[in-house]
């Protein structure tokens, strides 16, 4: 697999360059974000997980998105979640590190902490799973793991200690069917279709009304019609 973490490219006018996309903010005490416009990011959008993939090289996993803009705002500064505005991105015109993400690993399970995520209630808003055999396919956002499953998710994983920060450990993704060993000492990811919505099982009745007796009404009986005499 190529190196998705390459050397970062001349000198770049930011705000000309995300302009197209998005509106710049000053907002206190954060100073000046960008805000990708909702037409443009799309419905639900979340960073490094939506219209992207991370990819393996020699650094370590980075996110490659499939968005214009994205090649800026995923290798440079920091996304920030505020209430009023969701998803924001805050500019450093440092070169960011490969998976610049606080992980959690376990039980065939891979968790990434949105970063900054201010006013997330509880952990389980603040951190998005999916399985580890699903971590490095194509539209990742598709293999997202539901909030019921990301609350167990939690309690079966721990947090990744690495001062490299590069990601996932590659045996970790392989176990799982997540990467496929190649001759040459590299890698493939395989095909895997995206789940499908699991049909909803109707749950047993409760101890508190499996006891009671529902009556259906019988039908009435049929009405009786008189006979006409005949006249006489």
């Amino acid at each position: 697999m190529r190196d998705a973490a390459a050397s970062p490219p001349p000198k770049i006018d930011f705000k000309e360059e995300l302009r197209p996309y998005g509106e710049w903010l000053v907002i206190t005490p954060y100073g000046k974000l960008w805000h990708p416009y909702p037409r443009v990011a799309g419905e639900g959008f979340v960073p490094y997980l939506t219209n992207g993939r991370w990819l393996r090289g020699d650094r370590g996993w980075s996110f490659q998105s499939d968005f214009e803009w994205g090649s800026l705002v995923f290798n440079y500064g920091r996304w920030l979640w505020l209430k009023d505005y969701e998803w924001v991105w805050s500019l450093d015109e440092k070169w960011a590190r490969p998976c610049e993400l606080a992980l959690r690993l376990g039980q065939r399970r891979v968790g990434a902490d949105r970063p900054g995520a201010r006013g997330a209630a509880t952990p389980e808003e603040r951190w998005v799973f999916v399985k580890a055999r699903h971590f490095a396919q194509p539209s990742i956002e598709k293999f997202k793991l539901n909030p019921e499953e990301s609350v167990r998710a939690m309690n079966l994983t721990e947090p990744l200690t690495s001062s490299s920060w590069s990601g996932p450990p590659l045996g970790f993704i392989a176990s799982e069917d997540g990467l496929v060993a190649l001759p040459d000492a590299g890698y493939r990811v395989p095909d895997i279709s995206a789940p499908t919505a699991e049909p909803l099982v109707q749950p047993p009745p409760s101890a508190a009304t499996s006891n009671v007796k529902v009556e259906t009404p019988s039908s009435p009986p049929p009405k009786k019609v008189k006979k006409k005499g005949k006249k006489k």
